[in-house]
C-alpha cells in the first residue's frame, strides 16, 4: 500500500521524536517511497543530508556518493548509496576493507543489509559470491524503487535469502569466508536527531 503521509492506513501518526521525522525537517526533504505491509512501514528519502559511510578513513581524498536514507518503522535513516560497486571510490578506505583485502573472492554473508550498504561494500572489495539474508521483504521493493540501476540486490553476485536471521543462521549446511553484519547505526541530518542500535542477536 503506498503511503507517504506519516499516517498508517488506520490513522495513526509518527512521534515527532522518529529519526524519519527528524529527517523531513531537512530543507528539501521528501520521501520519494513509502508503503505499509502487515509487519513494518518502510520510507525512502531524497535531500535529507544522508551520510553515512561508517568508519571511513580521513585519508579519504574523494567526495562522498549520493546517498538516499531508509526507514524501516519510522526509525532514522540508513544509506541507500547511489553508486555501483566498480566506482564505489570509498570502499577502500572503510574499515571492512582490510577483511576484504586478506580473503580475495571471498564468499560473503551479510546479516540484514538494509539499505544496501553492507552488500556493495562486500562486491566492491571484490567478493566472488555474497548471500543477503533479508528478513524484511519490504526493504528489497524499497531499495529497487528508489536506486534504480544502482540496486546492489540485483547483482548477478548476490542471492538473497527471505527469512529471519536466527532462522537462516541455524539452518547450516553453507560455509562462508566471512560473515558481514553492517553498522545498523542509522544516520541522521542532526547531532541532536536519536538514532537506532540494531537488536540483540543472541
Amino acid at each position: 500500500m503506498q503511503n507517504t503521509s506519516g499516517r498508517a492506513p488506520l490513522g495513526m501518526v509518527l512521534s515527532p521524536y522518529k529519526g524519519l521525522v527528524q529527517a523531513l525537517r531537512f530543507p528539501g526533504a521528501q520521501v520519494i517511497f513509502g508503503r505499509w505491509s502487515a509487519a513494518s512501514r518502510v520510507d525512502v528519502v531524497s535531500d535529507a543530508g544522508t551520510r553515512g559511510l561508517p568508519g571511513l578513513s580521513y585519508t579519504y581524498p574523494g567526495a562522498a556518493p549520493e546517498q538516499l536514507g531508509l526507514s524501516v518503522d519510522g526509525e532514522s535513516l540508513q544509506p541507500v548509496t547511489l553508486a555501483s560497486p566498480d566506482a564505489f571510490a570509498p570502499a577502500d578506505y572503510l574499515p571492512e576493507a582490510v577483511a576484504f583485502e586478506l580473503v580475495p573472492s571471498a564468499r560473503v554473508l551479510v546479516l540484514d543489509p538494509g539499505g544496501g550498504l553492507g552488500l556493495l561494500q562486500a562486491l566492491a572489495g571484490g567478493a566472488a559470491d555474497v548471500t543477503a539474508v533479508v528478513s524484511d521483504p519490504l526493504t528489497l521493493e524499497a531499495v529497487s524503487s528508489a536506486a534504480g540501476d544502482f540496486d546492489p540486490y540485483v547483482d548477478p553476485r548476490v542471492t538473497v535469502a527471505r527469512q529471519p536471521l536466527r532462522a537462516h543462521l541455524r539452518s547450516g549446511g553453507a560455509q562462508y569466508d566471512l560473515v558481514f553484519l553492517p553498522s545498523l547505526i542509522r544516520t541522521a541530518p542532526s547531532p541532536a536527531a536519536p538514532t537506532a542500535l540494531p537488536r540483540r542477536m543472541a
